[in-house]
């Protein structure tokens, strides 16, 4: 990580600095990135924008930092509207996984739920639970193999 980059004048308010310091701060160090697209339109009406150097001039990335609400992921979407056509990621696993179904955040207990995770209240694939960490668990081919991998050090847990 280049600090002197992450803490300039550009990337400060994407307040990604604050999220890299997440042992020292308790924030969550877990991101999601959304679809552009009509149905995230109202989500990010009121989000940041960001125009780092490397995209070409007007161009930007829609952010929310949820910097009120650090237990909840910093989200962006990329200014191209709808999905990626073209998939060059490796799709045969070791374990035999094929598809993220579903994503959970673990979010503060106590915090009174926010408009962000109420933006989600429809999304089946994307859910928030009240927990004493702040954990991610990716849920691959609806857990069909019934099997759970947990990373602790990453707060990270994969069932697939």
């Amino acid at each position: 990580m280049n600090e002197d980059e992450i803490q300039s004048d550009l990337t400060k308010k994407t307040k990604l600095w604050e999220r890299s310091q997440f042992e020292k701060n308790g924030n969550s160090r877990f991101g999601m990135c959304l679809v552009n697209s009509k149905s995230t339109d109202s989500l990010f009406e009121t989000s940041k924008i960001y125009e780092p150097d490397y995209f070409p001039k007007g161009m930007s990335i829609d952010i929310i930092t949820n910097e009120q609400n650090p237990d909840l992921p910093w989200t962006f979407r990329l200014p191209y509207r709808g999905v990626k056509k073209e998939n060059n990621e490796p799709i045969e696993h070791l374990n035999g996984i094929k598809s993220l179904t579903k994503v959970e955040f673990e979010t503060q207990i106590g915090r009174q739920k926010t408009d962000f995770e109420d933006a989600f209240k429809n999304v089946e694939n994307i859910e928030f639970t009240k927990s004493d960490s702040l954990n991610l668990i990716l849920e691959f081919d609806n857990s069909a193999q019934g099997k759970v991998k947990e990373f602790l050090e990453l707060d990270l847990k994969i069932r697939y």
